[in-house]
């Protein structure tokens, strides 16, 4: 076989390597001491480039990249020991909510209504105290069944957030279910979950907008 990277996966670690060049030890002390334990700058720069994204369909709004590019990101983070949630964000996170729910652009594509709502981290208690002002969770579920569909989850701990509502996809448990059927420490982060559900069909003026969608929108 033949392990040899061809031209635009060289430049794809050449670029996320530039981007770390400056991650040095020092630097990985200072974020690592500060919530949210990582340098949320270079986070929003992997974003820009479109590597949080990466594995995921373009049909998603992905790069539709195979698992060496995916590979070659990881492994360049790796290399300065950078200590970015990108493999429990995106590859955990993001490949279990690809394989067990839809997404948002293939609701509107299949012209299927559906429910959307979105929590900020920031809006709960332990959100709060990180100052945590990017990350979110979106959740998209079925107007008439009150199943699940899909969700969203961009932030620290994403692969740990994600779990009751894979789960719930899984087992075909409604939102209701989930909002109501779960115990959520307080305080914590899985509040986040709690309240993105809660908030489907629910418009509060702590929540970001709710947002029935029909086929004709």
């Amino acid at each position: 076989m033949d392990f040899t990277l061809d031209g635009e996966q060289t430049a794809l670690r050449d670029a996320v390597r530039a981007l770390l060049k400056g991650y040095d030890a020092e630097h990985r002390r200072e974020v690592v001491a500060e919530d949210p334990g990582f340098d949320e700058g270079t986070w929003g720069k992997l974003a820009e480039m479109g590597l949080l994204g990466l594995p995921f369909s373009e049909d998603d709004g992905g790069m539709g990249a195979g698992p060496v590019e995916l590979s070659l990101v990881a492994e360049e983070i790796g290399r300065v020991v950078a200590p970015e949630p990108y493999v429990e964000s995106v590859v955990m996170a993001g490949g279990l909510v690809a394989a067990a729910g839809t997404s948002e652009q293939g609701l509107i594509a299949s012209g299927r209504p559906y429910l959307t709502a979105t929590r900020r981290y920031g809006s709960t208690a332990y959100g709060w105290a990180l100052q945590d002002t990017t990350s979110f969770v979106k959740v998209l579920a079925d107007p008439e069944t009150r199943l699940l569909l899909g969700a969203h989850l961009i932030g620290p701990q994403a692969s740990i957030l994600i779990q009751p509502l894979v789960q719930a996809m899984c087992l075909g448990s409604t939102i209701d279910d989930v909002a109501t059927g779960v115990l959520y420490i307080h305080p914590a982060l899985t509040e986040v979950v709690e309240q993105a559900v809660l908030g489907l069909g629910v418009e509060d003026d702590t929540a970001m907008p709710v947002h029935i969608k029909a086929a004709e929108d």
